[in-house]
């Protein structure tokens, strides 16, 4: 949650950036979790998460003395968090199609649509990267339609609808069963 002392902590960085760190270090230890769950719920690879949170925070030290509003900080770094995990899953992506060009085996399962798990990245497995992203950010950074739109580049209208369209689907993939009444 978004309060008066990261506020602070913020503009303190903000201003230390780049010749101090100390407001920067309480700042990115305080946004690591957040940072690191949301590109885990979007991987579903612990070590990629970890990377990417590393490559997130490198990005937010050398971009906040640049963030004009601070108040935007946390659509801003969710949105930071956001491109450079698509920006691995579509790495990832190009070296998954070199390799089918050159096997004609495929090596990569896609997730069992049966397996119920609690585990959230595991119930938004099935989503497209997109729905993926908004469902994340609504749940786990609880940003505002507005803000996720921002965010993915979206009308609020299309987001919302993605949304509701995304969960439908993770219900769905739970209870299946309610699928054929």
């Amino acid at each position: 949650m978004w309060d008066s002392e990261q506020r602070e902590l913020v503009v303190q960085a903000r201003k230390e950036l780049p010749y101090g760190m100390r407001a920067f270090e309480s700042l990115a230890a305080g946004q690591y979790s957040s940072i690191r769950y949301l590109a885990l719920s979007m991987l579903g690879d612990r070590d990629a998460a970890d990377t990417i949170t590393q490559d997130v925070l490198m990005r937010v030290m050398h971009g906040l003395p640049k963030l004009e509003d601070v108040d935007r900080f946390p659509a801003w770094l969710a949105r930071i968090t956001t491109n450079v995990t698509r920006s691995h899953l579509a790495k990832e992506r190009r070296e998954r199609e070199k390799y089918y060009a050159f096997s004609e085996e495929q090596v990569w399962d896609s997730p069992d649509p049966e397996q119920s798990d609690a585990d959230f990245g595991v119930m938004l497995a099935g989503l497209s990267v997109l729905e993926r992203s908004i469902v994340s950010l609504k749940i786990l950074q609880d940003l505002e339609f507005n803000q996720i739109a921002e965010v993915v580049g979206l009308g609020i209208s299309a987001t919302k609808m993605r949304y509701y369209r995304a969960l439908e689907k993770v219900r769905l993939r739970i209870e299946p069963d309610e699928a054929q009444e």
